[in-house]
């Protein structure tokens, strides 16, 4: 290495063209001082697309259907008895006599429409003002990127929020998208949750309709503790004369229910051997649908569903298995007087409002043919991204 260094040397010292530097340049000033207002002449610029960073359920909203109606209530009629009059041990007659007298009852239930809805008041020159900065190239927000789906991924949930990824020439394109986005998760939530008994201005969710409605749904005694049972609860869809046509509940509730009934159908199950040598992918996916004792089931999963931490790794939460149709009859759905509207409302001075609402209610029929199942599941209950509402 030192000789090579030496050769180095006498070259240079045998070339006139090289030169060699005994020191670095002297950069003054000392620290380097940045150009006056050079923040202020070349400012950061703002990245133009927005990401909504919190997580969005509309799963529910989805999958229940919807009815319209041009009344502010809906009224129905169940009938709830038929039957001989003096008893069902009187169907048998003697000969040349008539037959028993019968009798048949029910009773009238009622849902009152309310309103849901979001508003917002913007100047004009905000609105204009906004419309240049986003559409002049001079970085303002001009992109909406939607927010997470909480059930994406996940059997009987949705994959996409309210939207995907949106334009908005202004402020005023902006706001409206973000209070659909915010009306519509709301709607879901009061779907699941709505309680006229703490909010008279909401109307009844799932979760509270058999105690505000008075009727009674068929229920399980929470005598399980620990794990969920697919065993359990293939029993529970059995007992009643009424069977459902949908399984309704938390993404994890759900989860757990499809893996156990995943276990218990592939117990006895024969191995698939291929030729080649190839193996099964490890791992499962669950379809929106599962095959029970009592027929194929579709599956809906909605976060806005309760849990409750129940320690030791498990959390306390209800499925809910429901039947939404009967020889055609819609039992379970929306009944919509004022579908999903945006209204500009009258301008204000220099300023204009407007409002995005519906008029709106939840309908479940045949109370008895609906089912709540409470039950233990493995599982811990976290917080991660905020949810939208």
């Amino acid at each position: 290495m030192s000789e090579q260094v030496l050769n180095l040397g006498e070259d240079a010292q045998a070339d006139p063209t090289f030169e060699t530097r005994t020191t670095d340049p002297v950069i003054l000033p000392q620290p380097y001082s940045q150009p006056a207002d050079f923040a202020a002449q070349y400012p950061q610029p703002l990245d133009p697309t927005e990401i909504i960073a919190m997580c969005e359920e509309v799963t529910l909203l989805q999958a229940i259907p919807d009815q319209s109606t041009e009344l502010s209530a809906h009224l129905w009629r169940e009938m709830t008895s038929l039957e001989f009059t003096s008893g069902s041990a009187y169907i048998a007659f003697a000969d040349g006599e008539c037959p028993e007298e019968y009798t048949h009852d029910g009773a009238n239930s009622t849902v009152t429409i309310k309103n849901i809805g979001a508003k917002k008041t913007l100047s004009f020159r905000d609105i204009k003002h906004s419309a240049a900065v986003a559409g002049a190239n001079w970085h303002g927000i001009n992109t909406l990127v939607d927010g997470f789906a909480s059930g994406e991924g996940l059997p009987g949930a949705l994959d996409t929020a309210t939207f995907q990824r949106e334009l908005v020439a202004s402020v005023k394109e902006k706001e409206m998208r973000l209070a659909m986005t915010l009306v519509l998760n709301g709607w879901d939530r009061l779907l699941v949750a709505g309680d006229t008994n703490s909010n008279s201005l909401e109307f009844d969710g799932i979760e509270n309709w058999a105690t505000n409605q008075s009727c009674t749904m068929h229920t399980n005694d929470n005598s399980a503790s620990g794990t969920f049972s697919a065993i359990a609860f293939d029993r529970f869809l059995g007992e009643s004369c009424a069977k459902p046509t949908h399984i309704l509940g938390h993404p994890q509730a759900v989860q757990e229910m499809m893996s156990a009934y995943f276990q218990l159908g592939y117990q006895g199950s024969q191995l698939v051997n291929f030729q080649d040598g190839n193996r099964i992918t490890p791992g499962f996916n669950f379809a929106s649908f599962v095959n029970t004792g009592v027929g194929r089931l579709q599956v809906v999963s909605d976060n806005n569903f309760t849990r409750a931490n129940a320690g030791g790794g498990a959390f306390q939460a209800d499925l809910w298995p429901m039947r939404f149709t009967h020889n055609g009859e819609p039992l379970v759905y929306k009944i919509n007087q004022i579908p999903l509207s945006l209204n500009d409302l009258v301008p204000g001075c220099t300023a204009i409002s407007f409002q995005v609402w519906a008029a709106t209610a939840l309908v479940i029929k045949a109370c008895c043919a609906q089912g709540q199942y409470t039950s233990q599941f493995t599982g811990r209950i976290a917080t991660t991204c905020t949810t939208i509402g």
